[in-house]
């Protein structure tokens, strides 16, 4: 097949992005910025690619729950309810 005018025009319209595709592409940067930023905060570590980015971010997400349950244990030990009330065997101001 010959390469006319028009295949070359619509070849170079299929290959560029489209201004939704370019905005797209600016948000997944940021989001991915966002992520690598909280991952830094919770770990000290940066991930590099969006590859680690993402499977970091999945990795800290499958441990939230035992981290969770393990804060939530930590709480009942020193008799704090999650609202930060003490139960009972907390420390008090001494005032009847």
């Amino acid at each position: 097949m010959a390469i006319t005018s028009t295949n070359l025009s619509h070849t170079k319209l299929a290959t560029m992005p489209s201004a939704t595709q370019a905005q797209g592409s600016k948000s997944e940067e940021i989001a991915l910025n966002n992520l690598r930023s909280i991952i830094q905060q919770l770990t000290n570590r940066q991930p590099e690619t969006p590859h680690d980015i993402l499977a970091e971010a999945a990795l800290l997400m499958k441990i939230l729950p035992a981290e969770n349950a393990r804060m939530k244990q930590q709480l009942n030990k020193t008799g704090i309810t999650s609202g930060g009330t003490v139960v009972s065997g907390g420390t008090g101001t001494g005032r009847a």
